[in-house]
């Protein structure tokens, strides 16, 4: 009626919750029309602050809304790992993830904000989020323990919220303190450990019979006829704890925290290597972001546009002192330009062979990848570059002279600093993973007791009580990212003209022919050799063919090559699909082969539900790799036992 739905609207702007309540507590009447579940006022307050939440009946607000304000303001720093509050507040937590863009109504269409992001953003208003945010590891069980313990959804949830911290302009970014404890190195760069990847092949824990195991047979009378033992079974798992802390490593090196440490009167202690360029970028819109759909499970289109952040180590430290003291070989550079990923994207590798076999059948991406050659494959196949940014460029030095009105000098054309057509070129698949942490398993059957329904009904109630808590949306990326020969590009560029020539290209034959003649000072015949070595002149003998002075000629000439067409000199004309459709029409794309890149780079990361951020690894593989990875040594030779094998 009229009566009751005034009174709803003086109470929701009620804001306290204690006042609310004193409200409702003033008389009878108050208390019977607010207080019960089935009054209007509990959507109301809930809606005007959260998402809307999972819930089956309008009842259900109530208890969702006198459950979550009480988590949230009671927060209960992550100190001691058994404290039973703390699931209790992941739970309320995770929940707030999944019913980020809720519509109220299944047929209704996605709103375009979400009150619980908006929620997660300000550590004014949310200090319990500056609270889980600040504590960058799961308390371990031990002293021990330096780096904390993985706990599934503790990681999740944390790596979740990774555009929280990773952002200049985020306000928790800025507030959250960063340690060098909040990250172990050894984890970060893989160092000094066996490789493997961050979806992995894990071999599921066997169940052992004991009564079998008292009847075992010593092994010489065992029975030689006996059948064969069954073959472990495997399953694949995602090691998120490692991409927690490889996302605790980017917080520290990404923000720059001089500024709250100044005010705090503290000595500058941290690490902003990356700060500049993360600022540079953002001032012109690009920037870690909030996801802004609902998260699901189901496959959506994948952004073919990334601009990123990499680091590395060089020379491979020699013990952990030197490893967590160097951090990262940023440190010595005096910038550090991001990287731009641009890509096109297909469903079908039988059809357009971007992911190739030389890629395919490497061993780490053969056992982890899904079936590519199905119909019902969900994997998405990528071909693009990888272009370095020049962040350091004037980009005011136009206006400048336009300013003072003088005439710029004449000069000759010219590269610019990353060319797109010199850059690296990367070959990749994207596909869906689980959901993340893993669902628990359903409940074993179990045979019909005395008990009858009634312990059927408890072992239903037991797995209520274990029901799913994980985040839908996630997905790995896997890349490889080469450097093309410089023979390559020269004869993708001469097919682009038409000069088809033999099968090395008529220019690259003629230049090779040149470089032989400069070195012996004559041309190589049948007897150059002898008449040179022979000669009995003053001058040395050269080799026939010089591998360097080839190399550089061989440069030039590419240089010479791009400059000599005006669609070809300017980055802007010179664009993915324009290179990817020359390198295509040269060779087609399933055919990439090793000896076509001077070195390469494989990379192993997880995008985040959202496809927002990803986070990953990489190391160096090529033709004479070894192990899962065909990995190299970061000066391209043999993977020695020191060396990075992740």
């Amino acid at each position: 009626d009229l009566a009751a739905q005034i009174l709803d609207q003086i109470a929701f702007y009620v804001d306290n919750d204690r006042d609310f309540m004193n409200l409702a507590s003033s008389s009878p009447f108050l208390a019977q029309s607010l207080i019960p579940a089935e009054s209007a006022i509990w959507k109301k307050r809930f809606l005007s602050l959260y998402d809307v939440p999972l819930v089956d009946e309008h009842a259900q607000y109530a208890v969702a809304y006198q459950l979550r304000r009480f988590v949230l303001s009671r927060w209960v720093t992550f100190r001691n790992p058994d404290d039973a509050r703390l699931k209790i507040q992941m739970d309320n937590l995770r929940n707030m993830v999944i019913e980020t863009y809720l519509p109220e109504k299944p047929h209704l269409p996605v709103p375009t904000t979400s009150r619980n992001l908006a929620a997660f953003e300000s550590p004014q208003t949310s200090p319990w989020m500056l609270k889980f945010l600040s504590t960058a590891l799961f308390p371990g069980t031990t002293r021990r323990a330096k780096f904390g313990q993985p706990q599934p959804l503790f990681d999740a949830l944390q790596v979740c919220l990774s555009h929280l911290l990773l952002s200049p302009a985020s306000e928790m970014a800025n507030q959250v303190d960063s340690s060098r404890a909040d990250y172990n190195l050894v984890r970060v760069y893989h160092w000094n450990e066996a490789f493997s990847t961050l979806y992995r092949r894990v071999q599921r824990k066997s169940k052992k019979s004991k009564k079998a195991h008292k009847c075992q047979k010593p092994p010489q009378l065992k029975d030689r006829r006996s059948a064969a033992p069954e073959p472990p079974e495997f399953k694949l798992e995602v090691d998120m704890h490692t991409l927690l802390h490889i996302r605790n490593f980017w917080h520290r090196h990404l923000i720059d925290s001089t500024k709250a440490l100044a005010k705090s009167n503290c000595r500058w202690t941290g690490e902003d290597t990356y700060s500049k360029m993360a600022n540079k970028l953002l001032q012109v819109g690009i920037t870690p972001k909030k996801w802004d759909k609902p998260l699901r499970s189901e496959p959506s289109p994948v952004a073919t546009e990334w601009h990123g952040h990499y680091s590395c180590i060089h020379p491979w430290p020699k013990n952990v002192r030197d490893l967590e003291e160097r951090q990262t070989c940023a440190e010595d550079w005096s910038f550090v330009d991001p990287l731009k990923l641009e890509f096109s994207t297909s469903q079908n590798n039988i059809k357009d062979g971007l992911w190739p076999p030389i890629f395919s059948s490497i061993p780490a991406f053969d056992t982890t990848i899904p079936a590519l050659d199905t119909d019902s494959s969900t994997c998405t196949m990528i071909q693009g570059l990888a272009t370095f940014i020049d962040l350091s460029s004037d980009t005011t030095s136009t206006n400048k002279r336009k300013s003072t009105g003088k005439q710029p000098a004449l000069t000759l054309p010219k590269l610019p600093k990353y060319h797109p057509f010199l850059s690296l070129r990367l070959r990749g698949v994207i596909h869906p993973i689980p959901d993340q942490p893993p669902p628990p398993p359903p409940p074993p059957s179990k045979e019909p007791d005395n008990s009858g329904e009634k312990g059927k009904g408890k072992a239903e109630e037991k797995y209520v009580e274990d029901e799913d808590k994980s985040i839908p949306g996630w997905r790995r990326i896997v890349m490889i990212m080469y450097k093309p020969t410089k023979r390559y590009m020269i004869q993708v560029l001469e097919y682009a003209e038409e000069n088809f020539g033999d099968a090395f290209g008529p220019a690259i034959s003629t230049l090779l022919t040149q470089n032989a003649t400069t070195q012996t000072g004559q041309a190589p015949d049948a007897n150059a050799h002898s008449n040179a070595s022979g000669s009995g002149t003053s001058q040395p003998a050269q080799p026939a063919y010089d591998s360097e002075e080839a190399e550089a000629q061989l440069e030039a000439y590419l240089t010479k090559k791009l400059l000599s067409k005006p669609e070809w000199r300017s980055a802007s004309a010179m664009t993915r699909a324009k290179i990817e459709d020359m390198e295509n029409r040269f060779r087609a794309a399933y055919a990439l082969d090793w000896l076509d890149m001077e070195y390469a780079y494989a990379y192993e990361g997880v995008i985040i539900p959202g496809g927002k951020i990803m986070l990953g690894r990489w190391w160096r593989c090529g033709l004479l790799g070894e192990g899962p990875g065909k990995e190299l040594n970061p000066d391209g030779g043999p993977v020695e036992p020191t060396d990075d094998e992740g």
